[in-house]
């Protein structure tokens, strides 16, 4: 059985901007961590969907802010924002304006969904923003002490007008920094009301101008069935683009497939790869939506999510191989479906680490015994759980009331450290919201 080795900060303080909050939970179980909670700095709402390291160790948060004593308008909306802390805890003062970055889009709301920090300590992100009825998404850059660079785009922004808001449903997939300074981002629009879908990537050259050598104009869209979610982009070794997600097979249910697509670095779907560049699995009794996705040195794809039938939750874990022909049914690939709580219902998966020795890492949250909690699951380069982790493979963690607005989102390991980045709830409207840190030593001691 593994222990979690704390390591205790000093300053503590639950109102004031810039110091770190300490709670202890989880004896119950014998099992201890650190949460560390980031206030706001004046009472709002504040939420983490990314958390990232720099080469320092400091410690990125993206996500939205909504303040309501900033206002545009008479209008109080979310703004795009990023914090930075040191690794004791604490704002980091010589990023931004004491620690943090924040920017109001137009007059409606707008945030960061993914986050990079590149090798010389750049921060690029995605988000949304909706403004004047329209709605979109944009890329920014920051220099390493926060702010703009403006050799990318408007000011070291791209903004990208999809479509009136009324008239666009969007889903932003996933971002990647190519190692020549190229930026590709994907996602699936569906317009209204014609219900036309497409799944679509943009590539842009590194001062924010699209890539007219990609697709068309730097932009590739394909028209699909119907809605799909991507959460998965990779590039391999030779340039080619891996995308990974679901797509719904039912009108009048959600049932989704799994669906796997490989572009050539150009843009046009590669037609070696299963059938002209995409493999829809066969349809099986199960509901398969992905939610994340790995590509590992040796040139594995893998992929969780939720495994759904009838009212029971499920968490898969596959792996294909995409060098290899991909088969059109997932039981012929490896598959493991696990449940990880008593109440299978309740299960929830946000996501999966690669860790260096190969072991895969899954996190989410799951309830148990009419507690909310969040959970590891521990899995070796077989995807079989490692059962000298936890119990079974499964470290399970009381968390508050995991929900719609208090929830885990994102994780990641900085130094010797995991953080998990998300929400907590604010117990009256004038109090601080924030986003979560929760920090545990790692790997983990026996």
């Amino acid at each position: 059985m593994y222990k979690l080795n704390i390591r205790m900060h000093t300053k503590l303080s639950t109102f004031l901007p810039g110091l770190l909050f300490l709670i202890f939970t989880g004896y119950a179980t014998g099992q201890h961590h650190v949460v560390f909670d980031f206030p706001a700095p004046v009472p709002g709402f504040a939420g983490g969907s990314q958390v990232a390291g720099d080469s320092k160790e400091r410690i990125l948060i993206a996500g939205s802010d909504r303040n309501i004593y900033r206002t545009y308008e008479g209008y109080n909306t979310d703004e795009y924002a990023l914090w930075r802390y040191l690794p004791d805890g604490q704002l980091d003062s010589s990023f931004g304006k004491n620690g943090q970055v924040f920017r109001r889009i137009g007059d409606k709301t707008a945030g960061i969904i993914t986050m990079k920090v590149l090798p010389d300590d750049r921060i690029l992100t995605m988000g949304y923003f909706q403004r004047q009825l329209r709605k979109g998404f944009l890329v920014g850059r920051h220099l390493p002490d926060g702010a703009w660079d403006t050799r990318l785009g408007e000011d070291g922004m791209v903004y990208f007008d999809m479509g009136y808001a009324a008239e666009t449903e969007l889903r932003l997939g996933c971002m990647l920094a190519l190692p020549d300074g190229k930026i590709l981002v994907s996602g699936y629009q569906k317009t209204r009301p014609d219900g036309g879908h497409e799944f679509f990537m943009y590539q842009l050259l590194p001062e924010g101008h699209r890539d007219s050598s990609f697709g068309t104009f730097g932009e590739v869209r394909i028209p699909v069935e119907n809605d799909e979610f991507v959460p998965g982009l990779a590039s391999d070794e030779k340039g080619n683009i891996l995308v990974a997600g679901s797509r719904r097979v039912s009108q009048t249910g959600y049932k989704y497939v799994v669906m796997l697509r490989r572009f050539l670095p150009n843009g046009q779907l590669d037609s070696s790869f299963a059938d002209q560049g995409t493999r829809i699995f066969e349809e099986t009794s199960e509901s398969y939506l992905i939610r994340d996705m790995v590509f590992t040195p040796e040139g594995r794809m893998l992929l969780t999510g939720g495994c759904n039938y009838g009212d029971s939750t499920d968490v898969f874990l596959l792996e294909v191989d995409p060098s290899l022909p991909v088969p059109r049914h997932l039981r012929e690939c490896n598959l493991q479906v696990f449940n990880i709580g008593k109440q299978p219902y309740r299960e929830h998966v946000i996501g999966l680490l690669l860790l260096k020795g190969g072991e895969v890492l899954l996190y989410g949250c799951t309830g148990e015994k009419s507690i909310e909690n969040y959970y590891m699951a521990l899995r070796d380069k077989g995807l079989m759980a490692d059962k000298s982790f936890g119990e079974n493979g499964v470290y399970i963690q009381p968390w508050w009331n995991i929900g719609f607005f208090d929830k885990i989102n994102h994780a990641a390991i900085i130094g010797k450290r995991l953080y998990f980045a998300g929400a907590m709830p604010r117990k009256t409207e004038f109090d601080p919201n924030c986003v979560l840190g929760i920090g545990i030593d790692w790997p983990l001691k026996k």
